[in-house]
């Protein structure tokens, strides 16, 4: 549930591959599915930052329903807030209209480029009012799932916010990627949330892949 696509420029595209090439392109996408499906993997959502790149996302989509793996369309949502920046995904119904999501993910900046997105590179999200009430406004307006990723690393929940406020997002979350018991302690000392609460809560693993390779196979260090 955490897939980045060849339209983003933190995936490193195969050498050779001309993005200017419909044939690459569509090369470049039949290699993403047979990546995910040697990986077993059924269910699929690519996330690409701050908007869902329509182009990548049918062409693989297209792929996988030969396959019969289901792709839903996401977004990593990247803010310009907090010590180091936050990132949320966000997970649509198959059936959304992809650029009016685009269009809202646009609107939360108080002061909005042109766009979000630029090529294969993307703008963060300076927040009208501040993430949290972006994320419940994105949410309530498309009633999406929303993953809190990488929360120990750069961009991440408890990277940038303390305990205490980081406490308010899971309170909105359906999920969060991996995180430490070390973490899950800090969180629950904070004694605004129930102590059994990761018990409870989604806990998953994604492989935010940044090639081909590392598509449903990248491992955990340790």
């Amino acid at each position: 549930l955490h897939l980045h696509s060849p339209g983003v420029d933190s995936f490193t595209l195969p050498t050779g591959v001309n993005l200017d090439s419909d044939d690459d392109k569509d090369s470049v996408a039949k290699d993403y599915v047979k990546r995910i499906k040697d990986a077993d993997i059924k269910v699929v959502a690519i996330t690409d930052y701050n908007g869902i790149r329509e182009e990548w996302y049918n062409l693989i989509k297209k792929e996988a329903e030969k396959e019969g793996i289901i792709v839903f369309p996401g977004t990593e949502l990247s803010f310009n807030e907090g010590k180091h920046g936050l990132h949320i995904l966000a997970i649509f119904e198959q059936n959304i209209e992809i650029n009016g999501i685009n269009i809202f993910i646009h609107s939360l900046d108080k002061n909005p480029p042109e766009s979000l997105i630029n090529g294969r590179k993307h703008i963060d999200i300076n927040s009208k009012k501040n993430s949290l009430e972006a994320i419940k406004e994105l949410k309530d307006k498309f009633q999406c799932l929303i993953i809190i990723p990488h929360p120990e690393d750069n961009n991440g929940l408890f990277k940038s916010f303390q305990p205490k406020q980081a406490v308010e997002f899971l309170k909105l979350a359906d999920g969060i990627e991996y995180i430490s018991d070390g973490a899950k302690n800090k969180i629950i000392s904070t004694g605004k949330i129930e102590k059994d609460f990761f018990e409870r809560f989604a806990i998953i693993e994604n492989s935010d892949p940044k090639n081909l390779e590392e598509i449903g196979n990248k491992e955990r260090d340790g």
